[in-house]
């Protein structure tokens, strides 16, 4: 396999099945230490859970937002990270307050930072979580107790900005939500099938400070 033209810590993926599972190629060749990282995150979320909760949501900037450069650009995405699982963590703590048998969770997760055609980045991430204690996003509405306000929420304290103004740069897909089970191997297939567009070699910078991919690592 080739090595990346830009990145040559970076390796070409071209084939379009990988560990024996289809992954996106549409887009040109896949970076095989990102397929890698990606099913690490996965079989890890499997092996500590039975099920699993898992979700797609893209995150923008404002127009005009100063984020100085990609390394302080991938800063904020870390700490989107934290104050999700600051929220979550406090939600499992207030439910184990009023009932016994509270299900906790890790949070995993794999971004990708990719450019668009006004040149700033945007964020894909991909998060799982343990499907006994979060089973869904909620409504799309501002005010719930939900993962979907969670997820605005968290968004909104990394970059410093209130809910209301952001909740616009907080995309979640078309069918945005995975349930995975352990051993379901046509539903861990479908899933790694979509993640792997984040593995694409297109659409991604190498020339500046920040990765262009994380991912969490245990």
């Amino acid at each position: 396999m080739k090595r990346h033209p830009i990145n040559p810590n970076l390796t070409l993926f071209p084939d379009d099945v990988f560990n024996g599972v289809r992954v996106y190629t549409q887009r040109g060749p896949l970076v095989l230490e990102y397929l890698e990282r990606l099913q690490q995150v996965l079989q890890a979320s499997l092996l500590e859970y039975a099920r699993v909760f898992a979700f797609r949501v893209d995150l923008h900037f404002p127009y005009g937002f100063a984020y100085q450069d990609e390394s302080y650009a991938n800063a904020v995405v870390e700490r989107f990270i934290a104050s999700l699982r600051a929220k979550v963590g406090h939600n499992r703590a207030m439910a184990s307050r009023t009932r016994s048998g509270v299900h906790h969770t890790n949070i995993r997760f794999v971004w990708v930072r990719e450019f668009g055609i006004t040149g700033e980045p945007h964020y894909h991430l991909l998060i799982l979580m343990n499907a006994d204690a979060f089973s869904c996003l909620g409504d799309f509405v501002l005010g719930r107790d939900n993962m979907y306000n969670r997820v605005v929420k968290a968004w909104g304290s990394a970059l410093g900005v209130p809910c209301d103004d952001i909740e616009t740069l907080v995309h979640f897909p078309e069918s945005p939500v995975y349930w995975l089970r352990r051993g379901d191997l046509e539903g861990y297939q479908d899933l790694f099938y979509r993640a792997s567009y984040f593995c694409k070699a297109d659409t991604k910078q190498y020339l500046d400070r920040g990765h262009a991919f994380g991912y969490s690592r245990s």
